[in-house]
C-alpha cells in the first residue's frame, strides 16, 4: 500500500457512484430480478448488487478519514469522529421514529402483544438496527457501533493495523454467525447452544458489516492499493464469486471486489458540476425512505409484499421525486438551517 496525505475535499466519482448504488439497494429490496429466467444473468445481477452496501461503508468510512488528522490517533480527531457519531445517531432515532407508523401497524396485523411488541422493538432498536421494513436503518446502527469502537481504540493510541484487525474480526463475526443459522448442524454443540442468544438478539451477521468495511474505507484515505492491483482484483474476485457458491468465500470474496471497486472508482477524476451536488444529499434520502415508497406501493396494489420490475421501477422513480423535492425544499427554503436538514441526511 502506499501512503498518501493528498486527500481531495471533493470526490464527484464516489458521488456519483453512491448515488447509483443507492438504486442498487431499492434494487435489492423490490428484486427486479425475480422473474428472470436466465440463471446467469441473475447471479451477474446479484453479485452487482451486493457491492451495494458495502460501497456505502467504504465511501463513508473514507469520506470521515479525509477531514481527519495522520495519524488517526490523533487527539485533535476525536471530537470530529465523536461529531459524526452523533450526527449519525440522530439520523437513526429520526428515520426510527419515522419508520415507528410501520412498526406499530405490523405489531397489530400480526397480533403481537404488548409485551412481546416492546421486546421485539427494544432488540429490533439496539440489536438488529431495524423493525417491520425499515431495512435500510440498519446501515445506521452499524455504523454507530463500528465508529464507537474505532474511537476508544484511537483513544489508546492504536496503531492502523488495528483498523485491519477489527475488519478481519468483525468479519469472522459475520460470517460465523450467518453460517451457523445457515447449518448449526455443522457446527459443534456448544456452537449451536449459541443460538438462542443470536435469535433474541441480533438475529444475523449483518450488524457487523459496518466492522468490516468502514474501517477499511477509513485505511484507504490514507494507504491507497495501487490502481493496477484493483483492476486485477476486480475481475477475479468477481469471477471467482461467480464460479463458487459456498456463503462463507464468497462474503470473503465481496471483500474485495468492494474493496477494489472503490479502489477504481475513488482514483476516477470528474470535473467539477453542480448534479454530483445533487446526487450527494440525495443518495442518503434514497438509501432511507424508499422502503416507505414501496411498502405503500405494494400495500395499494397488491395488498402483500410483492418483488419484480414494476415494484423497482415505481419505488425509484417516486423515491427519485422524494429525493428531488426535499433537495429544493432544502436548498432555497430559508427557514431550514443545515444543522436541521443534515439529521436527516449526510
Amino acid at each position: 500500500m502506499n501512503q498518501s496525505n493528498n486527500r481531495p475535499a471533493e470526490k464527484y466519482s464516489l458521488d456519483l457512484c453512491k448515488f447509483i448504488m443507492a438504486f442498487a439497494v431499492i434494487a435489492i429490496h423490490t428484486d427486479p430480478l425475480v422473474d428472470c429466467s436466465n440463471a446467469a444473468m441473475s447471479r451477474i445481477g446479484y453479485l452487482l448488487l451486493s457491492m451495494a452496501v458495502p460501497f456505502f461503508f467504504l465511501t463513508s468510512g473514507y469520506l470521515l478519514a479525509c477531514k481527519l488528522q495522520y495519524p488517526l490517533s490523533n487527539p485533535d480527531n476525536f471530537s470530529k469522529i465523536r461529531r459524526y457519531i452523533i450526527k449519525i445517531l440522530k439520523m437513526y432515532l429520526i428515520w426510527t421514529l419515522l419508520y415507528f407508523p410501520m412498526a406499530l401497524w405490523h405489531f397489530i396485523a400480526t397480533g403481537k402483544t404488548l409485551q412481546r411488541a416492546i421486546q421485539l422493538y427494544i432488540q429490533g432498536f439496539f440489536f438488529v438496527g431495524q423493525q417491520y421494513n425499515s431495512w435500510p436503518l440498519w446501515y445506521l446502527l452499524s455504523t454507530i457501533y463500528t465508529l464507537a469502537l474505532l474511537l476508544l481504540l484511537l483513544k489508546y493510541n492504536a496503531p492502523p493495523t488495528i483498523f485491519l484487525l477489527v475488519s478481519g474480526i468483525a468479519a469472522f463475526i459475520s460470517f460465523s454467525i450467518d453460517a451457523l443459522l445457515a447449518s448449526p448442524d455443522h457446527f459443534p454443540t456448544a456452537m449451536q447452544a449459541l443460538l438462542p442468544l443470536i435469535h433474541n438478539t441480533v438475529q444475523h451477521g449483518r450488524i457487523f458489516t459496518g466492522g468490516i468495511y468502514l474501517p477499511l474505507g477509513m485505511l484507504l484515505a490514507n494507504r491507497k492499493l495501487p490502481v493496477f492491483l484493483n483492476r486485477l482484483l476486480l475481475p477475479i474476485g468477481f469471477i471467482a464469486s461467480f464460479l463458487i457458491h459456498a456463503s462463507v468465500i464468497n462474503a470473503s470474496l465481496l471483500i474485495i471486489i468492494s474493496v477494489s471497486f472503490f479502489g477504481i472508482i475513488e482514483h476516477i477524476s470528474l470535473k467539477k458540476h453542480r448534479f454530483y451536488h445533487f446526487m450527494r444529499q440525495s443518495s442518503m434520502i434514497l438509501y432511507l425512505i424508499h422502503m416507505y415508497v414501496w411498502s405503500i406501493y405494494y400495500k395499494l396494489l397488491y395488498n402483500h409484499k410483492d418483488h419484480g420490475i414494476d415494484d423497482f421501477l415505481i419505488t425509484a422513480i417516486l423515491t427519485f421525486a422524494l429525493a428531488v423535492l426535499f433537495f429544493l425544499f432544502k436548498n432555497k427554503s430559508q427557514k431550514i438551517t443545515p444543522e436541521i436538514s443534515s439529521r436527516f441526511m449526510y
